[in-house]
């Protein structure tokens, strides 16, 4: 167990119920608080054990920026470029923090990093949100797609140049029959007069 790595729970919500904590409880890295992050107050007020003062490293990732449309100067989120199809970030996501801040190169949103980044979530009880994206849905798709074509065995490309052969021979003798029995027909069939005219 490492004990200079941040109290997950403190980091998330600014509060630690462990008596005898071996992790780090530092103030300056907690999350935000959602409802200021969203509404610009928070109920609690000082007494939010939260993060009010936005950041890179606590504040989401501001989509209007990425897209050139964020106009606002005081803009809680973070004014980062990420790459659209960048995994989602897991310290951000399970945390609310991340050390790195503007030079992470993943993308920090609230939601389950698993299910963003592979499309599934084995975790009992996930409480983060799990979105589907096309972007990503599409790009996880195609690289499973490419995956299942390079995972094709010498064996299975054999077995299909003999299917190949096989099937080959196949329409060679339906062929062959096939000449064979125009051929009797053509015979059962002559004319047995002589058209005048």
């Amino acid at each position: 167990m490492e004990m200079n790595k941040p109290c997950p729970a403190f980091t998330s919500t600014g509060i630690c119920k462990r008596s005898r904590c071996a992790f780090i409880h530092d103030p300056d890295k907690t999350a935000i608080c959602k409802p200021f992050l969203f509404k610009g107050h928070c109920p609690k007020g000082s007494a939010c054990p939260l993060s009010h003062k936005p950041s890179a490293n606590r504040s989401p990732h501001c989509i209007h920026f990425q897209e050139g449309n964020c106009s606002k100067e005081d803009c809680p989120y973070a004014h980062v470029h990420v790459g659209a199809d960048a995994p989602i970030c897991e310290a951000f996501a399970r945390l609310g923090y991340c050390e790195k801040g503007a030079e992470c190169a993943e993308q920090h949103a609230f939601e389950c990093p698993d299910f963003a980044n592979k499309g599934s979530c084995e975790v009992g009880g996930c409480r983060l949100p799990h979105i589907r994206h096309a972007a990503r849905l599409r790009k996880a798709r195609e690289s499973a797609e490419a995956e299942s074509k390079w995972n094709t065995t010498d064996e299975e490309q054999e077995d299909g140049d003999e299917n190949q052969d096989d099937d080959s021979d196949r329409e060679d003798e339906q062929k062959d029959k096939a000449m064979s029995y125009d051929d009797a027909h053509a015979l059962t069939q002559q004319a047995d007069f002589i058209p005048l005219g």
